[in-house]
C-alpha cells in the first residue's frame, strides 16, 4: 500500500469469489474494484460481467486535496502527498483504461462527485434506479464503484 501498488490480482479474485459465493444476499456493490483491465478481464472469466459501473469523476487536484485533508486525522501511513502521487500514477496508468472498457460494453456510469456528498448521493440514487437489473449466474446483481483515490467513492 506505501508504494501506491495494487493487491495481486488472483489473491484479490479469490477472496471476492469466496465472499460473493458464502453471501446469502446476492447483490454486490464492490469499492474500488476492478483496478486494472487485467481484474476487469479475469473476473468476467472467473465470476461473472458486472451489471452495473459506477465512475466517479474528480479532478486531481481535489482529490489530492481530500486525502491530504483525510491525512490529517485518518492516521493512515498512505495519507501523505509522496504515497498520494504514486497511488495517482498508479490510477492513471492501470485504473483509468477499466472505464474505456466498460464504456465499450456499455455499462460504465460516470458522475461527477465534486458536489456535496448529499449531491452525489442523491444523483448515484437516481441513475441507479433507471436501470432494471437482470440476475445472473454467481450473483443476482454485481456494481463496480471506481473512481481515484481521494474521489469520494468511500464517502
Amino acid at each position: 500500500m506505501k508504494e501506491g501498488k495494487l493487491v495481486p490480482d488472483e489473491l484479490t479474485l479469490q477472496l471476492i469469489k469466496n465472499a460473493m459465493k458464502k453471501a446469502d444476499n446476492k447483490n454486490f456493490l464492490i469499492d474500488g474494484f476492478p483496478r486494472s483491465l487485467d481484474q476487469a478481464k479475469s473476473f468476467a472469466i472467473t465470476i461473472q460481467e458486472p451489471n452495473f459501473v459506477l465512475f466517479f469523476d474528480c479532478p486531481l487536484e481535489m482529490m489530492t486535496e481530500r486525502l491530504l485533508e483525510r491525512g490529517k486525522t485518518s492516521g493512515r501511513s498512505d495519507d501523505n502527498a509522496g504515497t498520494i502521487k504514486k497511488l495517482f500514477d498508479t490510477f492513471v496508468s492501470q485504473s483509468l483504461p477499466v472505464l474505456d472498457f466498460y464504456k465499450g460494453k456499455s455499462v460504465a456510469n460516470v458522475i461527477s462527485s465534486v458536489p456535496s456528498p448529499n449531491m452525489v448521493y442523491n444523483e448515484v440514487i437516481g441513475l441507479m434506479g433507471k436501470y432494471s437489473l437482470k440476475p445472473k449466474p454467481v450473483a443476482d446483481i454485481v456494481v463496480f464503484v471506481l473512481g481515484g483515490p481521494g474521489s469520494g467513492k468511500g464517502t
